[in-house]
């Protein structure tokens, strides 16, 4: 990993289930100073929409692929998603509009404390 001047530092797309979790907190709980789970909230439909809009080619992007893991993030994920919101460790955004939209909320979840 790269050394930031701050010390300060993004972590996308972890933790996704309970071994993640565990393995974080053995490793790392002492050594970090967590300042809060950024969560960008989508509805299935609009999930599905732009994974098949983006064309990647995959044999698995199709809308029965799409829904499996859709399935697996709720049944993996969301349990991590709700603790870490009733420890009050969650910041929320609505990233059903436009991206331009999505990424000013995302700038103001790192004003609010600084961490920008």
């Amino acid at each position: 990993m790269k050394k930031v001047p701050n010390g300060q530092f993004l972590i996308d797309g972890f933790p996704r289930n309970e071994d993640n979790v565990a393995g974080w907190n053995k490793d790392m709980n002492d050594k970090v100073n967590l300042k809060f789970v950024l969560f960008y909230e989508c509805d299935e439909d609009e999930c599905l929409k732009r994974a098949l809009a983006r064309n990647e080619g995959r044999s698995d992007d199709n809308v029965d692929s799409f829904r499996k893991r859709i399935q697996t993030y709720i049944n993996s994920t969301m349990p991590i998603v709700n603790s870490f919101k009733g420890r009050g460790l969650l910041r929320s955004i609505d990233a059903g509009s436009d991206p331009e939209s999505v990424f000013l909320l995302t700038q103001k979840c790192f004003e609010k404390d600084g961490s920008e």
